[in-house]
């Protein structure tokens, strides 16, 4: 296995509601929509998108974009600003 294959692992998936890369077996939760199976790092994250998956499904995209890099190992919640500072 490779180092880049190991940090990466194939299960891995994205949480909707942050977009932070989740492993299903270190998942605080998941929830199966619409025939698919979405897992999420932290229970509230599950609490958002159970309450209105349609609206996380919809503005994929645009939460992507807008969702902050994440520091893995830092801690959960631990955040990095992306682009330069204001």
């Amino acid at each position: 296995m490779t180092e880049a294959t190991a940090a990466t692992p194939a299960t891995a998936h994205v949480d909707p509601v942050c977009g932070m890369t989740v492993d299903p077996a270190d998942a605080a939760g998941s929830f199966a929509y619409q025939g698919r199976t979405y897992y999420f790092c932290n229970p509230s994250c599950l609490e958002r998108f159970s309450a209105a998956p349609e609206e996380f499904l919809m503005n994929i995209g645009v939460a992507k974009a807008q969702a902050p890099t994440l520091i893995h190992g830092a801690g959960r919640g631990a955040t990095a600003p992306r682009g330069r500072a204001r």
